[in-house]
């Protein structure tokens, strides 16, 4: 729904106010996606995760790559109740999309070498991060006042 009028935008600005990038690099990402989701099918394949490797039956939602790559990149951040809303789904449905599509963007910006090195995966690390970005804000608004 949301993608199909993405893919017919034209402006460059109005594309970078979407998703946060020009379309050339969007398409650029769009490859290394593609790349990354075919390793971790084959991989989960091997790994015996899944028990065959889907061929035809009924498209999926997000049935491109391009779709997928989208989902993510929609700069405003919605939870998944509006994702649900944008995308047809339920919450619940959205959120198992989810999980699997960020496995596979974070193998894509890694094999572009454009993955972030700060990663928040406790609750733990986020507070002193977040600590220690507004101890300088702070002390430097202190001595400007």
């Amino acid at each position: 729904m949301i993608y199909k009028n993405f893919k017919h935008l034209t402006t460059d600005q109005t594309i970078k106010s979407v998703i946060g990038m020009s379309r050339e690099k969007f398409d650029g990402l769009v490859s290394n996606f593609s790349t990354a989701y075919q390793k971790i099918r084959e991989e989960r394949y091997q790994n015996k995760e899944i028990k065959r490797l889907p061929k035809g039956g009924k498209p999926g939602v997000f049935s491109s790559h391009e779709e997928r790559l989208f989902f993510y990149y929609l700069k405003t951040y919605p939870t998944f109740d509006v994702l649900g809303f944008h995308f047809g789904l339920s919450a619940g449905q959205i959120h198992d999309y989810f999980e699997p599509f960020l496995r596979v963007l974070e193998r894509a910006l890694t094999d572009l070498g454009q993955l972030p090195e700060i990663t928040l995966e406790t609750p733990k690390t986020s507070l002193n991060l977040l600590t220690n970005i507004m101890i300088f804000p702070l002390m430097g608004s202190r001595w400007l006042m």
